[in-house]
This record gives structure tokens, sequence and C-alpha cells, in this order.
């Protein structure tokens, strides 16, 4: 496997390798040591003889040192470099392949992280005791990912529309590396004092699935990536779509066109507005929207979780037949 140098994708690759060792293969991933070293803590014991981790290095350069060979920090304006160094990694095998053989894409399901224990076990504790105490539905989640930084005038929008809204919420919030500020240097003057009872600000990590699967969340502000959908679809939780770039757009329609969500929509200037975004966050996690949409997601995740075992045994016998098909007897 060579998965894009993104934390997200990796863990998903990691998800599909543990379910293809069940069915007796052995899967290599092959990644930068960076990447590696992120998944290596989610290999546990009973999978570290089937999943084998194959560092892919590539030297280091002025523009683009070893920490940053993974978009997790990776300032926006080195996201093409980072892209031209995955495709000098594994360009060459892939058009290989696509040269050599007639090759079958297949979806294989929502891929679902296992949960495992984390270095911010303790922090991580302390926020979920925290929305305990919020009632059910009544808090939304904010996040955008690892390749997306926001900027002042998004950071002040937000936080104004989550004011204006008057809802609970969980925003994390990320920075570059070498750019990191302090939250209180980003967001509008008193605004952490001001919704110190009803918000928490997280800042680089925060336990996704473990807060998009609590009680109290009623819906999840995403940009739109897909790894972020289909944890949404798999928890059941609505979702209110912003979308920022590659094929954010197109997913967050997707998930509106099936009643699973709703847009933000961006004014004539292309820019979020704090009123239209605290009014679609009232009406998904206050108002009967939230209910409508919270039915339409059960549906939508029950049907793909009834497709997903259907799927997986298509990919299994498929991927055995290439094995029997390029295998050669022993002399």
């Amino acid at each position: 496997m060579f998965p894009w140098l993104a934390y997200g994708c990796i863990s998903l690759n990691l998800e599909l390798a543990k379910k293809l060792t069940g069915r007796g293969f052995s899967v290599y991933i092959c990644s930068t040591p960076i990447n590696l070293g992120f998944i290596q803590k989610k290999i546990t014991p009973n999978y570290s003889a089937s999943i084998q981790l194959v560092e892919l290095h590539r030297p280091d350069t002025p523009e683009l040192p070893s920490y940053y060979h993974t978009t997790s920090g990776l300032p926006p304006h080195l996201l093409s470099t980072l892209q031209r160094a995955l495709n000098k990694i594994d360009g060459k095998y892939m058009d290989y392949l696509s040269d050599i053989m007639k090759l079958k894409i297949m979806p294989v399901g929502t891929l679902f992280p296992e949960p495992v224990d984390d270095d911010q076990q303790d922090k991580n504790t302390k926020l979920i005791q925290w929305l305990s105490t919020k009632t059910k539905h009544s808090t939304v989640f904010i996040a955008f990912g690892s390749e997306y930084f926001w900027t002042k005038e998004e950071l002040e929008e937000m936080a104004f529309a989550l004011e204006l809204s008057s809802v609970n919420f969980i925003w994390d919030v990320r920075f570059p590396l070498g750019q990191r500020i302090r939250p209180e240097e980003g967001l509008p003057q008193g605004f952490l004092e001001r919704t110190r009872d009803g918000g928490r600000i997280v800042e680089e990590w925060a336990p996704q699935a473990k807060i998009l699967g609590h009680p109290s969340i009623g819906g999840f502000i995403t940009h739109s990536g897909w790894n972020s959908i289909l944890e949404s679809i798999e928890l059941g939780v609505p979702i209110i779509n912003m979308p920022m770039h590659f094929d954010q757009p197109f997913d967050a329609r997707s998930m509106v066109d099936i009643g699973a969500g709703v847009e933000a929509v961006r004014n004539d200037n292309g820019k979020f507005d704090r009123k239209v975004t605290a009014e679609v966050i009232k009406n998904v996690v206050v108002e009967k929207m939230g209910e409508n949409l919270r039915g339409k997601m059960k549906e939508v995740s029950e049907k793909i979780k009834l497709k997903e075992n259907q799927v997986f045994d298509e990919l299994v016998d498929l991927l055995t037949q290439l094995v029997k098909e390029n295998s050669h007897p022993s002399n």
C-alpha cells in the first residue's frame, strides 16, 4: 500500500490492512518515517506479524525537511512540493502497474479506525468528561483536518458564528508547524472568556471519533474531507459542510443531495458569513432540521454497513484470484 502522505489517509489504509489480514493476507504499508511513526502504536501485537511497515526515504531538502514529509502541520504553500515528492516515491510503480495490468478499482466500504490508547489520554478524558455534562445533541464539533489551516479572518467569523448560535462547542484549531500561536491571539478579544462554560478549544489534535460518537454531539462542522465524512456516516452525526478545496465541494454536495448534511453557503465574495453560519448551526443542533438529518444519516449508515461486508468479500475474492494467477509453482 502506498497511501497519500496524510495521517487520515494512512489510518484508513491501516484499517483496510487489518481487515485483509483477517482473511489471510500479509500487508506492507509503504510511507515516509514520520507517517509510519504515527501508525506504529496502532498496530497491536495481534497484527504485528502480518502488517509490516516499509520506510520510504527521500533526501531532506531546505524546502522540504523530513518533518514535512506529511501533511500534518504542513504550511499550505508546500503542499504541491509534497505532492511532487510522493510522485517520485510511488508514481513509477503505479504507472508500471497501469501499463502491464488491467486494474479493477473497487470501493471497500467505510473504514473506521479501531480505538487505541494515545499520549493525550488524560487531556482527552477531561474533554469527554466536560462533554458528558452537556445535554443530548446540544454540542457541535468543529474540525478541518490536518491539511487546512484557518486564516485569522476565518477564525474570527467562526468564533462570532458560534457566539451568535449560542450552542455548546468543541473546536479543534490547528496551525502550521513553526506558525503556532496561542488561541487567544487568533480569536476575537474576550471570546474564550465569554464561551468558557459552553465551549472548549483543542489545540493540535482532538479524539475525533470519540467526540463524534458521544451522545451530546448534535452536529459536525467540517471542511468536508472524505475521512471526516466517513466518520460522520459511521457514527450518524449530521454534517455542516464548509468545503475548502480539492474534492471537498463535490463531497459536500453529495452529502446535501442525500439529505445527510447541509452546507454553510459562502457570500458573493466567496467568504463565509458569521450570521449565515450561525443560522445553519442553530438549524442543525437546535431546530427540527437536526432530527431529520440524524434520521437520514442513520438510514445512510445502515445501508452502507449492510453493503460493506459484501463488497469486502468481493475484494478478497479478487485479491485471492490475482495471487493465484501470478503465483509460479516452485521447481
